[in-house]
């Protein structure tokens, strides 16, 4: 690994004696990411299952993908039993080399299905500089996050080309390997010949990924399968930096405020509510509007922020909130849900909306605006985000819009 991955700190683990799931991208990410964890599990009589996303494909530009694509699941077999792992212990999701992302939220669905609750899964950081690692990262982290599993980072790509103080990977958790555990993993990288030797052009396992695997150990980055929903997340990022998404400086962010004014300043509203309201941007400009406005926060440095901009508008309370354990009691004739829904699932998301209609007064409205932009932190697109808004029961669409960067769109309470 570079220098700079090799001097941070590390860890040492014991992975937990659990059910493993192994999440790869391509046929040898279960070795170059994960190989020597594959053995010290099997040794231990623990299963592990392998979900290959890929059949590697498009490895190299060749006329006949699909032949390509049976060498190297058979380059896998081999592997993998090498590893310990037999053929049935193997789910193919046949999804296209080089497509994953455009099929995340497909992947999802299937991980769903293999994960058990508690298992470990194991699947690629979310930074591994390679668009399928980082879209397996995402969707393995969503679903481990719904199942209540521990959920770890491989580190393939990252470590060759990504300097970790642009994305620092958190901690690292390093699993130490004995002389068996080695040769097994050099075993089954060997089983991988058209990797090694190129079937066109550069061979795909250059020596920078080779040389990684001549240590006798593998990193893996600890993922908070919850993270990104938690208040000790939005805290720190917020005692990080007290703006960390430019709110207050932003064009975008401008534009998004402006757009949602346009749509609701027309008239005086009588109690407004803004659930995560982060440091209160958005709700000076509603404090013009309402007679009564309640914002809230998970985050008391946000709560704080926010405070402090509403403070000459006696007539708005912030109050620190998790969101969706600690909503505001209504009723309420204008709900604003602004930038919040990505952090949901499907299930939790319909279950927040419900309980947000069911605080709007009959007539009353609900504006919805989020980004259109993918972020490792979001479990939901934008887009899923307002489909489900609009799966829900008692709302009527009223007016729906794709912006640049973002979706704008007011529902009005009908029973």
């Amino acid at each position: 690994m570079a220098a700079s991955w090799a001097s941070l700190a590390s860890t040492p683990w014991s992975p937990p004696a659990v059910r493993t799931v192994v999440v790869c991208p391509h046929p040898d990410d279960e070795v170059l990411g994960a190989g020597g964890l594959i053995v010290h599990q099997r040794r231990r009589g623990i299963p592990v299952t392998i979900v290959a996303v890929t059949d590697g494909e498009a490895a190299y530009h060749v006329a006949d993908r699909e032949q390509l694509a049976v060498r190297r699941r058979e380059e896998q077999r081999q592997a993998l039993a090498v590893l310990g792992v037999g053929v049935d212990d193997v789910v193919r999701a046949a999804i296209p080399d080089g497509a994953v992302a455009e099929h995340e939220d497909e992947l999802a669905s299937l991980l769903g299905d293999v994960v058990e609750e508690g298992d470990l899964v194991v699947a690629p950081w979310e930074h591994d500089f390679h668009a399928d690692h980082e879209s397996c990262g995402r969707a393995a982290r969503r679903v481990g996050r719904e199942h209540g599993c521990t959920v770890v980072g491989t580190l393939v790509w990252g470590p060759v080309h990504t300097d970790p103080t642009i994305h620092p990977p958190g901690r690292l958790l390093r699993l130490a390997l004995d002389d068996a555990a080695c040769a097994d993993r050099d075993a089954a990288l060997a089983a991988h010949r058209s990797q090694i030797d190129a079937v066109v052009g550069l061979p795909v396992v250059i020596p920078e990924l080779a040389q990684a695997l001549d240590e006798p150990e593998e990193l893996y980055v600890e993922v908070a399968a919850g993270d990104t929903t938690s208040q000790s997340f939005f805290e720190a990022t917020y005692q990080r930096d007290g703006d960390p998404w430019d709110f207050a400086t932003s064009p975008y962010e401008r534009d998004r405020y402006r757009a949602v004014m346009d749509l609701i300043g027309g008239r005086r509203w009588k109690r407004i509510y803004e659930p995560g309201c982060s440091i209160g941007e958005l709700t000076r400009l509603l404090a013009t509007i309402g007679n009564e406005v309640t914002a809230a926060d998970i985050a008391p440095t946000a709560v704080a922020a926010a405070r402090e901009r509403c403070r000459g508008y006696p007539h708005v309370t912030v109050d620190h909130a998790v969101i969706p354990d600690q909503l505001a009691d209504g009723p309420f004739d204008l709900i604003v849900f602004s930038e919040l829904g990505y952090y949901f699932n499907a299930g939790e998301l319909a279950q927040l909306i419900d309980e947000l209609v069911a605080r709007l007064e009959a007539g009353g409205t609900l504006i919805a605006v989020h980004w259109t932009g993918t972020s490792p932190d979001h479990i939901l697109s934008g887009a899923a985000v307002h489909d489900v808004i609009d799966g829900a029961a008692g709302l009527l669409a009223r007016f729906q819009e794709v912006r640049p960067g973002y979706l704008l769109a007011e529902w009005e309470r009908v029973q």
